[in-house]
């Protein structure tokens, strides 16, 4: 593992940097990918896709399946040829933190919008998802921080981040 090389396309690096961290893309690849959920359950089962509120419970649960992944492959990879290793071809930052945060801003940016132009009772529901999907993402996001530490035993440049 720890000879190997993996090459890349200019159009393969524009997804790696650009499209892979666009909530549009993370929803195709989620409706694309068969997770098996915990329950025996395919996921996304009792979200109707349809509704705004669930397709960003969706899209947020699907990132942190993309996060619990991430951490195990780098745990493996670690373990295997050491954390200097993995930095030296990886660098420090797991893609799956870039994914999460970049859809975290674009679905705050969107309930952001919907709430200044919602009127009535609904506003107060939406600004509650905002809420709720806030807490999730900081709540993966110290996972993360404290997943960096473990594994790579240092201060991570992103540990006094805040959430967008």
């Amino acid at each position: 593992m720890g000879g190997s090389r993996v090459s890349i396309s200019s159009s393969g690096e524009g997804y790696l940097r650009v499209l892979c961290k666009k909530v549009e893309y993370i929803q195709e690849v989620m409706l694309d990918t068969f997770v098996q959920s915990s329950s025996n359950t395919h996921f996304g089962r009792d979200y109707d896709y349809g509704k705004m509120e669930d397709r960003f419970r969706m899209v947020s649960r699907f990132c942190s399946y993309l996060v619990k992944r991430d951490m195990e492959e780098v745990e493996a990879f670690a373990n295997d040829v050491g954390t200097a290793e993995y930095q030296k071809e990886f660098g420090k930052d797991l893609i799956s933190r870039a994914i999460m945060e970049a859809v975290m801003h674009d679905i705050g940016s969107i309930l952001d919008f919907v709430v200044d132009h919602t009127h009535g009772g609904t506003k107060s529901s939406r600004l509650e998802l905002k809420e709720e999907l806030s807490e999730y993402f900081e709540d993966w996001r110290l996972r993360l921080v404290q997943f960096e530490q473990e594994i790579f035993g240092m201060e991570t440049d992103h540990e006094h981040a805040s959430t967008r």
